[in-house]
């Protein structure tokens, strides 16, 4: 009972590491390798000395908060580039009325 804190700071780490996760697939999908690990190696060293200090600071549990509060300031840099990556490219968006009517009549024929 007494790690239950720790493991639930832990536990919800869990959601600015799958923003970061993400991150790195978006550039490895856009191809932009060296950008990405030149960021990824920063926000490491960043997550890593916010870990040494939590735990010199106040231990297990200091560990777990310094080290959510590290991926979640990684996360809000990370996000703006998951956000356009899943916004639609301005091309698809006009006459895509036309192409669901096309698609619509074709199958109609059929």
């Amino acid at each position: 009972a007494a790690a239950y804190p720790t493991v639930a700071i832990l536990a919800v780490s869990a959601f600015p590491v799958l923003v970061k996760d993400h991150w790195i697939a978006v550039h490895r999908i856009q191809g932009s390798h060296s950008r990405a690990a030149v960021f990824g190696v920063a926000t490491l060293l960043m997550e890593l000395a916010a870990a040494v200090l939590g735990a010199a600071w106040a231990g297990l549990e200091g560990f777990a908060v310094a080290r959510l509060v590290a991926l979640l300031v990684q996360a809000a840099f990370m996000a703006p580039t998951l956000l356009r990556s899943m916004a639609p490219p301005a091309t698809a968006m006009r006459g895509s009325s036309a192409r669901v009517e096309a698609d619509l009549s074709d199958r109609d024929g059929l």
